[in-house]
């Protein structure tokens, strides 16, 4: 029944289509194509049935990768590789599939067991990207299969027909589909990168429009990608076209991928700052094989490639670094080349780029877009040994608090702010929620769990973007409301302070007597031990546990409160000593604490070490700049009140 109605379908598009019923085409209108179709080419292909293809057994599919690849115990990678052969070629083939896996989890291989079936028709496999075409080829050509590249004028058939996203949207290539269709030689039609025609229909016309065409064609669709977020799913299936397509996701997750981002302070550009850090690590032989390693690093504008270019004395690409075949003779020379690791490259070489060693992506500055990010950094790594993804900010940066920001820009600032796990964040976003997860052992840890999670991540824990808001253009009565709330807040913060000051805020959430001074309490060296170790980690790091201006580095109170610190202030000593650090110990050793640490901040913590250092992160109090610390204070000493 379900075959009937997707045929129906199809009929009905190709009709509308001759007689021009359709205007507008996701607010675009495609140009001189499929409603040019001859009558003959319309009833030829209406006559056809589709192609029946054998159905496979699992194990004679594997049977197939195990001959192409030379290696008799070869299994399949990972499930969803599995599940998506199978529902191509399996007993029970789907017309349209959906295969959503991870970076480097073998997508392509589908592709390759269609191509070298026994009663193999033929595979046409689209791919949207220029980049993507030699490395592809050298990957068929490993394996022992040689695609045809279709051109306009190109009648012929194989096995495996490449063709570029351009070209599928022209009378030229859906002529020659319905040719192969009414010989019953067409087994399907493969889209590599198939997000793209949601996320760059707006500079990619032929993107927007690739569905439409593909769907007019009487064969099984097949969609590939890495990158489709289960909020656009349904937006990707209306778009191209699909009806009860069979989706296979899988994690998306990359284990061996380390996730950091790095506060820049100090002189100079972040571009001198990326050459610095490759100078500086290089060397290292512990981390880098130089027989074979390489290190991407991506930047936001030409300009800046070229700057970086100029700096390490290193290849570049972009968009403009010439035709195909210059832009592969780069990347031979690049790769062909011990001495030099390093490439500078916008965007243009993210997605399909597939060398196994690279084994650090850095970024110039934060992507605009996680699915962006998630496709560079998903460069690294591939051969499954350990690998970096840095991201370099300014120290001065701030997430954007915009309500009208997209989800997918709205999760990269999420992911910028390292509130929470970067691996978290990214399934969080890419990932349907059975698949979400942090940092476990086994895993590289990331910058902001910096120690492996011993439990799975809660399946109803979500981690959202909360930021303080700066100056907003609003009528003076918000204004007003504004800086009333946040003249409370620190009033009934300080007035807290005030009860409590000369007593022992480390003895007082522990249940213990309180009413001793905090520099007589014989147990205040475990906080001060805490505290420091704290300090000479970030120290290590060549970094500040507090940043400059935000709290007193005395008594870790808003500088609001205490300007002890400020040499043109008139106070000399700090006005509540010795009371939040110990505090915030006293909450985390106490019965309980974690749990109401997760219960008030959303955080589960890794160790005290873990706890310390994020006590000294940038925060806010209504408004109130200040660190964590001041606000783990302030809601203990609201409820100890």
């Amino acid at each position: 029944m379900n075959t009937l109605l997707h045929r129906n379908y199809r009929a009905s598009e190709s009709w509308r289509t001759f007689f021009r019923f359709d205007h507008t085409l996701q607010g675009k209108r495609p140009r001189g194509a499929s409603e040019t179709l001859s009558l003959r080419m319309l009833n030829a292909s209406k006559r056809s049935q589709m192609r029946r293809r054998g159905a496979y057994a699992e194990a004679d599919l594997l049977a197939v990768a195990r001959k192409l690849y030379n290696t008799p115990d070869l299994q399949f990678r990972v499930p969803g590789q599995r599940n998506g052969v199978l529902a191509v070629m399996g007993p029970q083939p789907a017309e349209q599939v959906v295969l959503v896996i991870g970076t480097g989890s073998g997508k392509t291989l589908v592709v390759m067991i269609a191509a070298a079936i026994a009663d193999a028709g033929t595979t046409i496999l689209v791919l949207p990207m220029v980049a993507l075409r030699g490395d592809m080829l050298r990957r068929f050509h490993e394996v022992g299969i040689r695609p045809l590249i279709w051109s306009v004028d190109c009648k012929r058939s194989a096995s495996l027909v490449i063709v570029s996203a351009e070209a599928v949207c022209t009378q030229g290539f859906l002529e020659y589909c319905h040719v192969l269709v009414s010989k019953q030689k067409l087994d399907r039609i493969v889209i590599d990168e198939g997000h793209l025609t949601i996320t760059a229909s707006d500079y990619r016309p032929c993107m927007a429009q690739l569905g439409w065409y593909v769907r007019q064609i009487r064969t099984q669709t097949v969609w590939l990608t890495a990158t489709l977020p289960p909020i656009m799913q349904e937006e990707f299936i209306e778009h191209n076209k699909l009806v009860r397509p069979r989706v296979i996701r899988e994690s998306t997750n990359r284990p061996n991928i380390k996730y950091m981002v790095s506060l820049e302070t100090g002189p100079g550009m972040l571009v001198e700052r990326a050459a610095h850090l490759v100078r500086a690590y290089w060397p290292k032989k512990e981390i880098f094989d130089h027989s074979r390693d390489k290190i991407i690093v991506y930047c936001r504008t030409r300009e800046e490639v070229a700057q970086l270019a100029d700096i390490l004395d290193c290849p570049t690409y972009t968009s403009r670094s010439g035709t195909e075949e210059e832009k592969a003779a780069i990347i031979s020379g690049w790769l062909g080349n011990r001495d030099q690791p390093v490439i500078a490259a916008t965007s243009a070489l993210g997605i399909g780029f597939d060398y196994p060693f690279i084994r650090w992506v850095i970024h110039v500055d934060g992507p605009d877009r996680l699915t962006d990010f998630s496709q560079e950094s998903g460069r690294a790594g591939r051969d499954g040994s350990k690998a970096s993804s840095i991201v370099l900010l300014h120290a001065g940066w701030k997430p954007q608090d915009d309500e009208h920001l997209s989800a997918d820009r709205r999760a990269m600032q999420l992911y910028l702010t390292q509130q929470y796990c970067s691996r978290g964040v990214l399934s969080q976003f890419l990932d349907d929620q059975p698949h979400w997860r942090w940092c476990m052992a086994g895993e590289e840890v990331c910058q902001v769990c910096r120690e492996p999670h011993t439990e799975a991540r809660p399946l109803d824990l979500r981690f959202e973007l909360a930021v303080a808001r700066g100056m907003q253009f609003t009528g003076p009565d918000e204004v007003l409301r504004q800086d009333h709330v946040q003249d409370q807040a620190l009033d009934s913060y300080e007035r807290d302070l005030e009860v409590m000051l000369g007593s022992c805020l480390y003895c007082r959430p522990l249940g213990r007597r309180f009413n001793h001074a905090p520099g007589t309490c014989s147990r205040r060296f475990h906080w001060i031990h805490a505290k420091n170790e704290a300090v000479q980690t970030r120290k290590r790091e060549e970094k500040d546990w507090i940043q400059r201006y935000v709290a007193c580095w005395n008594c870790y109170q808003p500088q609001d409160l205490c300007r002890a610190a400020d040499p043109e202030h008139e106070e000399t000593a700090c006005r509540f000593p010795d009371m939040v650090m110990p505090l915030c110990y006293g909450v985390w050793k106490r019965p309980g604490g974690r749990d109401w640490l997760q219960k008030h901040f959303q955080r589960r913590f890794q160790g005290e070490l873990a706890y310390m250092l994020w006590l000294g992160e940038t925060a806010s109090l209504e408004g109130n700049e200040c660190i964590q610390a001041n606000c783990v204070a302030a809601l203990a000493l609201a409820e100890l009140g």
